[in-house]
């Protein structure tokens, strides 16, 4: 199809190419999150689990990601037991999100989260979060914000958290929304 478009591109009509290119490259885009999200929805098998240092798949997932001089900051290299491939796929849906829905450069932060568990006895659960300085997510938006096709950015596709939680759901985490720094978005994987 590029080949197509880029015979037919005159010096008269390069804003209407340009339209198209648009046009096709968020239907590839829509294509892609579409098949990645149906890809996602299987659980996690044992053998696919491994003891994955959480500072290593946060770094080797921005490395994949435009970020648009964003930084990482790994505040924990924890150890988490995850299949890394799926798990890289959740960390850069993660970063893109937190890129493209800020104003700007944001920095983004990746650590262990750790709570306990009053109705268990003091139970201590950890985790992991994602989070970081930008807008944030308005406290009334936070649970739609995994539905399908949700998306508060003209160039969203609304697939990207929905494979987010398909991801965490195939390793039986739970996500939550809070909060994060300075008023950013903070998301809790336990």
């Amino acid at each position: 199809s590029q080949g197509y478009i880029d015979m037919v591109e005159t010096d008269e009509n390069t804003y209407e190419v340009s339209q198209i290119r648009d046009a096709m490259q968020r239907m590839e885009t829509i294509i892609d999150d579409t098949l990645e999200l149906f890809g996602e929805s299987e659980e996690v098998s044992e053998e696919e689990m491994n003891e994955v240092s959480l500072g290593d798949i946060a770094s080797a997932a921005w490395e994949n990601v435009e970020t648009n001089q964003s930084n990482l900051k790994v505040v924990d290299a924890v150890e988490i037991e995850c299949s890394e491939k799926r798990s890289m796929r959740l960390f850069e849906n993660m970063f893109r999100n937190a890129v493209e829905h800020n104003n700007g450069s944001v920095t983004v932060f990746v650590g262990e989260y750790s709570s306990v568990d009053s109705s268990t006895r003091g139970e201590k659960s950890t985790g992991f979060y994602i989070a970081d300085n930008g807008v944030g997510i308005p406290e009334e938006k936070r649970d739609s914000v995994f539905n399908l096709g949700e998306t508060y950015s003209d160039s969203g596709t609304g697939l990207g958290l929905s494979i987010v939680e398909r991801i965490a759901t195939g390793h039986g985490w739970d996500i939550s929304v809070q909060s994060g720094p300075s008023d950013g978005a903070k998301f809790i994987f336990m």
